[in-house]
């Protein structure tokens, strides 16, 4: 996969997307109203973001509302012969909630959820080294959060292409 391809998006795309980031639950009806622009569009925008994997709906939960007590982020260090098969397991566990190939020192940066310390030491020490090709974990405790993930920063530095330039492309 390439990460090098330029999405071509016009206004009505980024404020959709904008929208969305606000209240992932609004409806198509509701954005139509505020930008002024037929369902039937603010629809088939949205379906087409989806389908070229641009836009995803998630939900953010803060872990220590449901007794969470150690949410952490973990570096992982593994041998490059076994990083895809360590990827694919890694990604696997019910506690990564985040996973990440990243350059330096350790390969792979995972968040992970865990109840409480023991849940996270039985984590670390019985499940993540027990994974074939990883030799090294630094790990470190998440004590508050204070900005959960959202797309937000993107809008301001994303390179919008005029809609008469989007039909000359495709």
């Amino acid at each position: 996969m390439s990460y090098a391809r330029e999405a071509v998006l016009d206004d009505l795309d980024l404020q959709i997307m904008q929208l969305l980031a606000q209240d992932g639950r609004k409806s198509f009806a509701e954005m139509g109203r505020t930008l002024n622009v037929p369902l039937g569009r603010i629809r088939n925008r949205f379906l087409k973001l989806r389908e070229r994997n641009i836009l995803h709906v998630i939900g953010w939960v803060d872990p220590r509302e449901l007794g969470f007590q150690a949410p952490a982020g973990i570096m992982i260090k593994v041998r490059l012969k076994d990083l895809e098969d360590a990827i694919e397991e890694i990604g696997k566990l019910p506690e990564v909630e985040f996973l990440a190939r990243i350059t330096g020192e350790y390969n792979l940066m995972a968040d992970i959820i865990c109840r409480d310390l023991d849940h996270l030491h039985e984590f670390l020490s019985e499940k993540l080294q027990r994974i074939k090709g990883v030799e090294d974990v630094w790990e470190t405790l998440y004590l508050k959060h204070h900005k959960p993930i959202s797309a937000a920063p993107l809008f301001s530095i994303t390179r919008v292409i005029p809609f008469r330039e989007i039909t000359q492309v495709e």
